[in-house]
């Protein structure tokens, strides 16, 4: 009797064990909950007489709450962080008809796996091309306080030869030098040049015309400062009024006329000044400029004017 007691009990034991594993702790196969009694181990035949007892007296009718449910499982996968962060939530970036969505859609951000290894060539590298050079620095200094007036402009238009004054009416201009007073002095007047105290004559720098010749030509005004020792030529009225009211200067009249543009076959008359020597320089000759302009102190101011070359 005992034996098939225990056979029975056995039986039970196993199915209910079966039915238990597939589920959850606590939980048999129907679905009810039951109680594990704490009971110290005992022997095989005592283990399955008071399992089956057990099941028997723990059996408690299950609440209406916890029919229909499933059984939750203890083994909840883990949430995926990249999951999460890779996907933004709907109500993030859906919008309602009609309705203005108070949140502003995340930014979309790029799995790094679909980036190309190299970022190099998609940013593309700066040429010499696009990349404005700065202006070269002029070799030429800003024109000092007495010069305020643009220099005329060289003209490519060159009238017929039989339009332009002839040749023969021009005349020199003369050119001397005083060394102690730092001073230039220009005239067309051979005698006036010879009387001019302290001046030395230089080779004379180019062709004038004494007299207005044909509308093309514009005079060439010489002033002169007593105190500073330095004549001034300009072929501008407002500069020279500039220089007599404000400068010092006082007029001493028309050295003589030149064109206003290079025509004729004229050449430009290069006009410099040395502020620490107070002293105005011209010259036709490039060279001679530049030559003023690097080793003795003088500033580039233009051109004064278009004369024929002395030669």
């Amino acid at each position: 009797m005992l034996t098939m007691k225990f056979t029975v009990a056995l039986v039970a034991a196993v199915l209910c064990a079966s039915e238990v594993l597939a589920l959850p702790a606590r939980y048999d196969a129907r679905g009810y909950k039951h109680h594990t009694s704490s009971v110290p181990p005992q022997s095989s035949t005592a283990s399955a007489e008071v399992l089956s007892s057990t099941l028997v007296n723990a059996y408690i009718p299950p609440s209406s709450s916890s029919l229909g449910a499933p059984p939750t499982s203890s083994d909840v996968p883990p949430t995926s962080s990249t999951l999460s962060d890779a996907q933004p939530s709907p109500s993030a970036t859906s919008e309602t008809p009609g309705t203005t969505s108070s949140q502003a859609p995340s930014a979309a951000v790029p799995d790094a796996s679909t980036l190309p290894a190299s970022t190099e060539s998609a940013i593309p590298s700066a040429s010499a091309s696009d990349s404005a050079a700065p202006p070269p620095a002029s070799s030429q200094p800003p024109a000092p306080a007495s010069s305020a007036v643009t220099p005329p402009l060289a003209s490519t238009q060159t009238p017929p030869t039989n339009d332009c004054p002839a040749a023969s009416s021009s005349v020199p201009l003369l050119r001397g030098f005083n060394g102690i007073a730092v001073d230039h002095f220009y005239t067309t007047d051979a005698s006036e040049m010879s009387k001019a105290v302290g001046y030395g004559q230089e080779p004379h720098v180019a062709k004038v015309f004494p007299n207005a010749e044909k509308g093309m030509t514009i005079p060439l005004l010489r002033m002169f400062n007593a105190q500073v020792k330095d004549h001034f030529y300009t072929t501008s009225e407002g500069e020279r009024d500039n220089a007599i009211q404000k400068l010092g200067y006082h007029s001493e009249g028309v050295t003589g006329h030149m064109f206003k543009t290079q025509i004729c076959g004229s050449v430009p008359l290069h006009r410099l000044y040395n502020s620490a020597a107070k002293n105005h320089f011209y010259t036709t000759s490039e060279p001679e400029a530049n030559n003023a302009a690097v080793a003795l102190g003088y500033q580039r101011e233009g051109v004064a004017g278009f004369v024929l070359p002395p030669q």
